[in-house]
């Protein structure tokens, strides 16, 4: 499998092995499993605390919003290491998941994150706000 050296883009596909970029490994970039708890713990947490079923709502797709953002965030940024490292576990080095339909949907769920953490109201679209803005930055 080719890798990329540092500074360089990762694969996008690997024609030695016949992998093509999928919806599969898109959704695995996303690191979906912890993505999933986070956002049905908050949930949970938010019917808990007497938001109805509209609130909770709203703060699923607030929380899945930037839980989707920081994990293609995460796999875009890291592909050069990655592949580097020879991470071939990584959908991106592994070619299947293409790094710019990544980094685009990065970017778009975290557009979301800002109206979809306001249907909450400015003080918890405000604490959503700062803690995606960490995670991105952690990243």
């Amino acid at each position: 499998m080719a890798t990329a050296s540092p500074g360089t883009h990762a694969p996008s596909g690997d024609a030695g092995t016949g992998r093509r970029p999928g919806i599969g490994g898109f959704v695995r970039a996303s690191h979906p499993e912890p993505g999933a708890a986070v956002t049905v713990v908050s949930v949970l947490l938010a019917l808990g605390v007497g938001r109805g079923a509209a609130g909770a709502a709203a703060v699923g797709g607030a929380v899945a919003a930037t839980q989707l953002s920081i994990g293609w965030a995460n796999d875009w940024l890291d592909a050069d290491r990655d592949a580097a490292s020879g991470r071939t576990d990584k959908p991106i080095v592994a070619g299947t998941a293409s790094r710019r339909a990544v980094g685009v949907a990065a970017f778009v769920s975290g557009l979301a994150v800002i109206p979809l953490a306001f249907l909450s109201g400015p003080l918890a679209a405000a604490a959503i706000i700062i803690a995606y803005v960490s995670a991105l930055l952690y990243d």
